[in-house]
């Protein structure tokens, strides 16, 4: 197998593995016995994770029935995870195999038992869990554990430096323009999406077109002038169809009803235009916080990056003519 970097095959998981991970290591500071209980839980969850990603990225023809199931032991799944890596590596073993096989005992003894570890146990699992998954980050899938986030595993060059640059402008308190950002590459991916699928698809231009030929003939019959009405009427069905028919191709990629209702709350009150050069323009109805803004902006930007992962895992080369002509930063200037 090639040593290149690894495509996750399900690039949400590894982001489930960082938040597991990261959760555990802030409730263990916090001190009380049911924060170590949680903690001990999401560390042991976030290993068993990473180990079945290993395998479900790496193994060919898994030998022995479903992933996770109950009759694959911990143990056996390391081997396999370790296996599978080895090929993919030039690492001879996954590390930290005893803290971590013991952080499973501690594990076990907490769910079953009720065994609540003392503080000073609970932190010990904390730094061999993180070197782990920094190795299986780094040698397996080329990415920083510590800096992770899904626009890191997008594979068009264009989309990935488009997606950054508008997380950049959120953290810089410029949410308008990153939900603007956001607006704008979800419009071109669907297009993308619709047209790979359906190229003799109907158009809003096809409608207006229509239209506008059909105003000539009222015109030139009753001498009368209703050429801009009709071209109104046939923006609006234009745009209903298209917003019906991209519905629809949310779902058919596997985003779900409220995912797809929680992007539009997340950007409502905010007008985008985008012009043929490239160029956006902004109008906003928006109230609430910074913060509240700043969070819808990263809810937007996640949804049209996990968005971007669905399109490239049904087809990677429905992106590669994608034309984004102008940065996010260039929006804002």
């Amino acid at each position: 197998m090639s040593k290149d970097r690894v495509q996750p095959r399900q690039p949400l998981q590894l982001r489930l593995v960082k938040d597991l991970y990261d959760k555990a290591s802030r409730l263990v500071e916090v001190g009380t016995a049911f924060d170590r209980l949680q903690s001990v839980l999401f560390l042991d969850l976030s290993v068993e994770l990473a180990l079945n990603v290993i395998i479900q990225d790496l193994e060919n023809e898994p030998p022995d029935g479903q992933l996770g199931a109950s009759d694959i032991k911990w143990s056996r799944l390391w081997q396999r995870a370790t296996k599978a890596a080895k090929e993919a590596t030039s690492e001879t073993h996954l590390p930290r195999y005893s803290d971590l096989s013991r952080l499973r005992q501690i594990r076990n003894l907490a769910q079953h038992n009720g065994t609540i570890p003392d503080i000073t146990e609970a932190r010990r699992y904390v730094a061999p869990s993180r070197s782990f998954h920094e190795f299986v980050f780094s040698k397996i899938y080329g990415q920083n554990f510590a800096r992770f986030s899904l626009t890191d595993v997008v594979v068009n060059g264009a989309v990935k430096d488009f997606l950054h640059a508008a997380e950049e402008l959120a953290s810089e308190g410029k949410s308008q323009w990153a939900m603007a950002a956001a607006q704008v590459l979800h419009d071109r991916l669907l297009r993308s999406f619709d047209t790979y699928l359906d190229p003799e698809a109907g158009t809003i231009d096809g409608i207006r077109y229509a239209l506008e030929e059909l105003s000539r003939d009222i015109e030139h019959n009753f001498e009368i002038s209703i050429e801009r009405e009709l071209e109104k009427l046939g923006e609006s069905i234009g745009k209903e169809i298209a917003n019906v028919r991209r519905e629809n191709l949310l779902y058919g990629l596997g985003l779900r009803p409220e995912e797809v209702l929680g992007f539009r709350r997340a950007g409502a009150g905010l007008n985008v235009w985008e012009y043929q050069d490239g160029s956006v323009q902004i109008a906003s109805r928006r109230e609430g916080s910074g913060e509240e803004s700043r969070d819808n902006a990263l809810e937007m930007l996640e949804y049209v990056t996990r968005l971007a992962l669905l399109i490239e895992a049904y087809e990677p080369r429905i992106l590669e003519n994608l034309v984004l002509r102008k940065s996010p930063r260039e929006f804002a200037s």
